[in-house]
């Protein structure tokens, strides 16, 4: 339950976050960061995905959630930014669906330390108009300099349940978080 808590904030911080990204430039408040020392990117290798999502309301055409990373290294390593959704039908093919990101005007990195932590980073995926059940499409992950893309595993969804064939749907992908679970 605390788990689904997690991923259920996330996404709500994220659609959040997208609103308030659209209020103008002259409504932007100034924040200061503190200063700390970079951390090398994550590669694909380095890291494993857990799929988390839950029916927003009585319809199943708008499931909200998250993708949650592990690293599974030895070493810190971070993420950052908006990574690119890709879906897949059972057979392995690419269902179409348009991918709007909320994306900060300084995003921050998420940085993973090894899985041993607790700590993990998530992106929020909320749909709009999608009408396949849950496991019957896969997600593949890539952020900005990646040159593969990640498998998105299933958390503690069932097996695949039937074909999924949708058009005119769109994912909405939050830029990458820390979190504590």
């Amino acid at each position: 339950m605390t788990r689904r808590l997690a991923v259920l904030a996330l996404a709500l911080g994220a659609v959040i976050l997208f609103l308030l990204s659209s209020v103008s430039a002259s409504a932007t408040a100034h924040r200061t960061v503190a200063q700390t020392k970079p951390v090398a990117t994550c590669a694909p290798t380095q890291i494993t995905t857990a799929l988390e999502l839950l029916t927003l309301g009585k319809l199943p055409t708008s499931p909200a959630g998250a993708v949650l990373f592990h690293n599974t290294s030895g070493t810190a390593c971070s993420l950052r930014g908006v990574p690119t959704v890709g879906v897949l039908n059972q057979a392995g093919q690419r269902i179409v669906v348009y991918q709007r990101s909320s994306t900060p005007h300084r995003p921050q990195a998420a940085v993973l330390q090894p899985s041993s932590s607790g700590k993990a980073a998530g992106s929020s995926l909320t749909w709009s108009s999608w009408s396949c059940s849950p496991g019957s499409y896969t997600l593949t992950i890539r952020f900005p300099g990646w040159s593969t893309s990640v498998a998105a595993t299933w958390g503690s969804i069932p097996p695949p349940n039937g074909p999924c064939a949708v058009t005119g749907a769109t994912i909405y992908v939050g830029p990458v978080a820390t979190i504590t679970h």
